[in-house]
């Protein structure tokens, strides 16, 4: 009897560790990040705070839209269905998106409830915003798109920076929809922002 406890307790900690090992391949289960949502803030030029309700008086808006993600499981191992989803994530040394994003941006639009500038509301105003990848490094909203799709970079806290003042008062809810190849909108909108 307590032969049979000596082989069996071994040996099922050996076949544990195998399948642990064999359902958690660094490339394969962590291969990409996908985005699950969207947070939203502005502020103004030297940091003033601009949604108040109050008219603020500043030469820049920047939005600070946080993304949030989580990883994308593309396992094709074929030991993987021996162990949960959430065993799964949970193997030592894995990086979550060494591959890049699971499913691609389509389009990133920025708009504002009011009309902005002779353009009616709802439509993008990209044209008007970049995006401040450091302190002097800039670059429009589509081509970041460009950038999170094929250079494997991770959406993660972007600022995204406008200086062209509109020419009504009437307050501005800015809305930042993004929308993915397979159809999903993920959008996040700012408080109303009375600029000028």
């Amino acid at each position: 009897m307590n032969y049979r406890k000596i082989v069996i307790l071994p040996s099922l900690f050996v076949l544990s560790t195998v399948i642990y090992l064999s359902c958690c391949p660094k490339s394969q289960v962590f291969e990409f990040y996908k985005i699950t949502g969207i947070g939203a803030s502005a502020y103004g030029s030297g940091r003033a705070v601009v949604d108040t309700g109050l008219v603020t008086n500043v030469d820049s808006i920047y939005l600070n839209y946080g993304f949030i993600q989580g990883c994308a499981k593309n396992s094709t191992n074929p030991a993987s269905f021996l162990m949960s989803q959430s065993f799964a994530l949970s193997c030592l040394g894995n990086i979550c998106g060494e591959q890049g994003i699971k499913n691609k941006i389509q389009s990133i639009k920025i708009s504002s409830d009011s009309i902005y500038n002779s353009l009616p509301a709802n439509t993008s105003l990209n044209n008007y915003f970049k995006i401040n990848l450091s302190n002097t490094i800039f670059i429009g909203v589509d081509s970041l798109v460009t950038l999170v799709n094929d250079n494997k970079k991770q959406l993660q806290w972007e600022q995204f920076v406008i200086t062209t003042k509109p020419s009504n008062n009437r307050g501005h809810v800015f809305k930042l929809d993004l929308q993915f190849l397979d159809g999903t909108i993920l959008t996040a909108s700012t408080k109303r922002i009375f600029w000028n």
